[in-house]
């Protein structure tokens, strides 16, 4: 009897029973039921569509600054940053300007009704596509409290209107250059020469029509600019 029990035990030790091992089969190549094999794959630039990674790490961030990486529960996925919008706004033509592009906030304590902010910009391979006029929005900002006279925003949209007119001119001069085979200066010098015109435009428009107060001298220099513009128009 006690040979018989040492021949069962070794029978045993040598050949183990298959119990359980269908369903351990079927766990591991994903076939069980609610048991579904996770594969992690490595993202890539194609797949997120944002350029080259640099690198991919569970807190890191993508280089393209549009998307990020987080983790979620031992998963990853991608998600939208909030991208501010942009608060340049580019002169075009027949475009409506109004004290609601003035998004800034005024600085305390200051007794002045508003305060424009415009801006000539030309791009540093000095194409003339490149050169525009701009008015920041959020730099801009009007003061709430005072209340403004009808004729302002008129004077101040005629102003934007001789920044898109020296705009035209720099595009001219560029244009005009690569027609002759003539070398032009650096972008930035460029960009000098047609902001100190400006600067002085500003400054003649703004005493001859004594900040838009005087009505005369104001509608003289609306029909004055809408003319340059008018004859620069091949440069828009």
């Amino acid at each position: 009897m006690g040979r018989l029990l040492v021949l069962l035990l070794m029978l045993l030790l040598l050949c183990p029973p298959s119990w359980g091992r269908r369903s351990h089969s079927r766990h591991r190549h994903g076939h069980s039921r609610g048991h579904k094999r996770r594969v992690y794959v490595e993202p890539t630039a194609s797949m997120l569509n944002v350029g080259k990674l640099h690198s991919y790490m569970k807190d890191d961030t993508v280089a393209n600054p549009i998307f990020r990486v987080q983790p979620d529960s031992g998963r990853h996925k991608i998600v939208k940053k909030v991208v501010k919008p942009d608060s340049m706004v580019v002169w075009t033509a027949g475009m409506q300007y109004s004290w609601d592009m003035y998004r800034g906030i005024p600085p305390k304590k200051t007794y002045l009704p508003f305060n424009s902010v415009f801006v000539l910009v030309c791009g540093k391979g000095g194409n003339d596509r490149q050169v525009m006029a701009q008015f920041n929005t959020s730099k801009s900002w009007l003061n709430k409290g005072i209340k403004m006279p009808d004729y302002q925003l008129i004077h101040e949209k005629v102003k934007f209107n001789i920044v898109e007119l020296c705009a035209r001119k720099m595009r001219k001069e560029i244009n005009e250059s690569a027609v002759k085979g003539t070398a032009l200066p650096p972008p930035s010098e460029l960009l000098a020469k047609w902001n100190a015109e400006l600067a002085a435009m500003h400054k003649q428009y703004e005493l001859e029509t004594a900040n838009g107060s005087n009505t005369a001298a104001q509608q003289q220099w609306n029909m004055k600019i809408s003319l340059m513009l008018s004859e620069l128009s091949n440069y828009l």
